[in-house]
């Protein structure tokens, strides 16, 4: 049997979709992004298993900040490493904090020296990526790339152009990558 065909959308696409959807989604869309992920993870690791989530200064990272929060519920010890100003996160990136905040959740301004991780998570940038990734999130990804653990991308792996597939200095290198709303020609093109 041949799977159903999936749509694949650039950039710009993307955020007229999600435009016509903030207003009136309920759940909200970054909410609804933070358990598919939650999902996909618990389907990753073993109940329990730890998790390492870096999240960035947008709303990627406020996804990777629901997710935390859903697999804390579930029982699962995350460590979540903040890399932006949580004074100046998005605002749905900014709620998204507080609730794991509310939950009982820390976040961290550097990623961990040591500890064995069931799963590594990737939120750190999403489809606005504009730059290639330099100086402290280009160690972060370095850092991440060198675990040994299966490593989950959130939207696209940071790093990686959503529109053409090209490496933007260095990229998240995803052994799951959990795309949200459709497809993105990066996933399917050049270093994608």
């Amino acid at each position: 049997m041949f799977p159903l065909p999936r749509p694949i959308y650039p950039v710009a696409a993307i955020r007229e979709i999600e435009a016509l959807a903030l207003p009136g989604a309920h759940p909200p869309l970054m909410e609804r992004a933070g358990a598919a992920a939650a999902r996909l993870a618990r389907g990753l690791v073993a109940p329990g298993g730890s998790v390492l989530i870096a999240c960035g200064p947008g709303n990627n990272g406020g996804d990777g900040l629901v997710m935390a929060r859903l697999l804390q519920d579930a029982g699962h010890p995350v460590y979540v490493a903040l890399g932006g100003d949580p004074e100046r996160l998005p605002p749905d990136a900014a709620q998204a904090l507080a609730r794991w905040r509310a939950a009982g959740g820390e976040v961290y301004p550097e990623l961990p020296t040591n500890g064995h991780w069931a799963l590594v998570v990737d939120a750190l940038f999403g489809i606005g990526l504009q730059r290639p990734i330099t100086g402290r999130y280009a160690d972060w990804i370095e850092h991440l790339n060198k675990l040994a653990a299966p490593r989950l991308a959130l939207d696209i792996p940071s790093g990686l152009e959503a529109d053409s597939g090209r490496c933007m200095g260095v990229c998240f290198a995803a052994t799951h990558t959990l795309t949200f709303i459709a497809l993105k020609p990066g996933l399917l093109t050049l270093d994608g």
